[in-house]
């Protein structure tokens, strides 16, 4: 699913922001989520559209974006599994990562799970490498794709039906890290 968000201090311009985006992907074969906003500087948005605006301009836009996002989530990662082998995960297919010891345990978008034998912090500064800020811990022993967040709750994050626990003072925080991520251009 991709998820737009539409930022303008002006109700009747986000509805016209949206039935661009609908027109746009009328023809395509995608699941989309809108949400709104009033302030596009804080959210950290991928492009801007000066107004009056027309559908070739919004989808040139809408065509950046997307460009920007397909970069982001087509980064693999190679994993030296626990009991011998490799395996190579594109970083958008992992959910996150859960910590025992010295053994990670991998979640991924299709159910299947993979150890890895790698410290919370080594792991962390390999995909920060990799995906710079895309991976974040909301509690200790734990790494979250924020590409792949569902929910943010005060007391957890949810990951397709998983409840990540969410410190006690991190909620915010975590909302920001979560904004810039997913809005940052």
């Amino acid at each position: 699913m991709l998820r737009i968000a539409i930022c303008d201090d002006q109700t009747d311009q986000i509805q016209k922001i949206q039935a661009a985006a609908e027109t746009y992907f009328l023809t395509r074969n995608e699941r989309v989520e809108y949400r709104t906003f009033s302030d596009a500087f804080a959210v950290k948005a991928t492009d801007y559209l000066l107004k009056p605006f027309t559908q070739t301009q919004f989808n040139k836009s809408l065509e950046r974006a997307l460009g920007f996002i397909r970069q982001r989530n087509s980064a693999k990662m190679i994993f030296r599994l626990v009991g011998g082998g490799v395996r190579v995960e594109e970083i958008a297919q992992i959910l996150f990562l859960e910590s025992h010891g010295h053994v990670m345990e991998v979640f991924l978008a299709d159910g299947s799970t993979l150890e890895t034998r790698k410290s919370a912090q080594d792991m962390k500064a390999d995909l920060d490498k990799i995906a710079p800020g895309q991976f974040v811990s909301p509690n200790k022993g734990y790494l979250v794709n924020l590409g792949a967040v569902h929910m943010i709750k005060t007391d957890y994050v949810e990951i397709q039906g998983h409840q990540i626990p969410l410190g006690k003072r991190k909620y915010r925080d975590f909302q920001e890290q979560y904004f810039q991520f997913m809005f940052a251009g």
